[in-house]
């Protein structure tokens, strides 16, 4: 079988597009519902820990938070209730929390994932503190049912071991410190 330039150039061609078909990062486009759906749960996440409805907060809760930080939910409720306690005791209370910016969307595994941030305002006794974090979000059915990893969680256990499927083809966000903000401005 004798080469010919052009034979040669298309066989050069042919292994550069298989090539970078195989190296291009798993980023995905998720349509326009999928992102709505993504927003909608977020946020209904973030008022639920307003309100500490515990059967909202296990729905939306990626499978295994529950049970490696609650012992299951039976004792989400319990556990809520007595970290709100604590909060108040010490003066705390979150008083407003509001989803923002969406990162990219990557495969994983049979899932998608992405990172959106949250921004949270909260009294602690008569002070202000402004935090910024995010929740790492994942489905299974292309946008439809998100389920959600708090930032805390994240930096407690490591993303690695709460969503093994995780292959940094979007980085997690960068830890925030919150502002602090007194009440006489000082």
């Amino acid at each position: 079988m004798k080469f010919t330039k052009a034979k040669v150039s298309f066989l050069f061609l042919l292994i550069i597009i298989v090539t970078n078909s195989y190296s291009q990062d798993n980023r995905i486009n998720i349509d326009q519902a999928g992102k709505d759906s993504l927003r909608i749960q977020a946020n209904r996440l973030a008022t639920t820990l307003l309100t500490f409805d515990t059967a909202t907060i296990v729905k939306y809760s990626y499978p295994g938070i529950i049970d490696r930080f609650f012992e299951g939910e039976k004792n989400v409720a319990s556990s809520l209730e007595n970290g709100r306690k604590d909060a108040e005791a010490m003066g705390f209370k979150t008083i407003s929390m509001e989803i923002g910016s969406v990162s990219d969307f990557a495969n994983a595994g049979n899932e998608v994932y992405a990172f959106i941030q949250t921004k949270s305002i909260s009294l602690i006794k008569e002070d202000t503190l402004k935090s910024e974090s995010f929740y790492l979000a994942i489905t299974k059915d292309h946008g439809v049912n998100w389920k959600f990893i708090d930032e805390s969680f994240m930096l407690v256990a490591g993303i690695k071991t709460l969503f093994p499927n995780y292959n940094e083809q979007i980085l997690m966000p960068s830890k925030r410190e919150p502002i602090f903000i007194p009440k006489n401005g000082h």
